[in-house]
């Protein structure tokens, strides 16, 4: 759907004579394609239960105090992560060439990526999408690209955002019902009723008599078609905002006189993420990530103690670290490096490694 997106938009701004000569509409295919793959990459296991449980780490008690050595903009960074700024260094820094560069995307799939281009004591209120180790290379990549600087450590979104954003947004909001109906979280009568009320009634025909499964897949492919021009109206709407780095509203919501993904998030978020069973694996997953944390965190804090105050150093804590094996960072990093290396560490398991490892780390404690 990304790619299609990109294509689309390349299309149209090749009739209005937009696009340069030496760019292809498939190229912009390929670039909002390959930022939507990576668009979840940074999540934590257990995606934004695991955000919450991180940042939830970090206000608690043995939080606060693994904090006190750092400045205060640094603090806040930490208290704040965002999944989305540890995806940009994952992608730049990270996986698979170590600090020499990551995947080596080129800019305008980093670009295409980042969402929220500025630090957190840039705006400190809402999401950012770049830590402060990581805005050097960003910086490089907002020159390379030619986004508008809008202050210190801030610049405007590239124009690809939105149509990463928007099929993010079409792709997911459509299959999480889909997805619900095959979990029995909820009755395929529900999606039946929620997916007749938003697809053009002209288009209803076809869909009459089919078996739950086959309806799905039809309403999906309608749906998907209908928010594929909804894009695009909303796009070629906000063009002029657009480029010149204007904040612009949702392409989606703006293109959709239905509204339709505000209404399937809407239901989604009353009827599916709510589910007794969901929420019971929530908190559980939250339990362990900051049981883990506490651990990793609360060790390389008593280490670095013990190097610059000769403060005891625990046999303990000793084996907590050893746990992190080659993800050790070495002493002589700054304290916020380690504990950035610390959280890639977690931040970079699957769920199931994340609940093997909190029961292995629980037998050293």
């Amino acid at each position: 759907m990304a790619r299609t997106f990109g294509m689309r938009v390349g299309e149209w701004l090749d009739e209005q004579g937009e696009l340069p000569r030496q760019v292809h509409p498939d190229d912009l295919g390929t670039v909002v394609q390959a930022a939507a793959l990576a668009h979840d990459i940074g999540n934590p296991p257990f995606g934004h239960s695991g955000e919450e449980a991180i940042r939830d780490f970090w206000h608690g008690e043995v939080g606060q105090m693994c904090l006190t050595p750092l400045p205060i903009n640094l603090q806040a960074e930490l208290k704040s992560f965002e999944g989305n700024a540890q995806g940009f260094r994952v992608l730049s820094q990270l996986d698979p060439n170590r600090f020499q560069g990551g995947m080596r995307l080129t800019a305008a799939t980093l670009g295409a990526f980042v969402k929220y281009p500025w630090t957190r004591d840039a705006k400190p209120r809402g999401k950012y999408g770049i830590n402060h180790s990581e805005w050097p290379l960003f910086s490089e990549v907002a020159d390379r690209l030619g986004l508008t600087s809008l202050g210190r450590n801030q610049c405007a979104r590239h124009p690809l955002v939105y149509l990463v954003e928007a099929a993010d947004d079409a792709c997911y909001s459509v299959i999480d019902i889909e997805d619900a109906v095959e979990m029995q979280v909820i009755d395929f009568e529900e999606a039946r009723d929620l997916f007749l009320a938003l697809i053009d009634p002209a288009k209803h025909p076809t869909l009459v008599d089919l078996d739950p499964h086959r309806f799905l897949y039809r309403a999906r492919g309608l749906m998907i078609d209908q928010l594929e021009e909804a894009m695009l109206a909303g796009f070629q709407t906000q063009y002029d905002a657009i480029m010149r780095g204007q904040t612009s509203g949702d392409v989606l919501s703006i293109g959709d006189p239905m509204d339709s993904v505000a209404r399937l998030k809407r239901f989604a978020s009353e009827r599916i993420y709510q589910s007794d069973r969901k929420q019971l694996h929530q908190v559980d997953a939250h339990k362990r990530i900051q049981e883990i944390l506490e651990a990793l965190i609360g060790a390389l804090y008593e280490r670095h103690l013990a190097a610059t105050q000769r403060h005891g150093f625990s046999a303990q804590a000793v084996r907590v670290l050893t746990e992190l094996k080659r993800s050790l960072p070495q002493e002589s990093l700054p304290l916020y490096t380690q504990y950035q290396l610390a959280l890639d560490h977690v931040s970079g398991m699957t769920d199931p490694y994340l609940l093997a490892f909190h029961e292995q780390l629980q037998q050293r404690l």
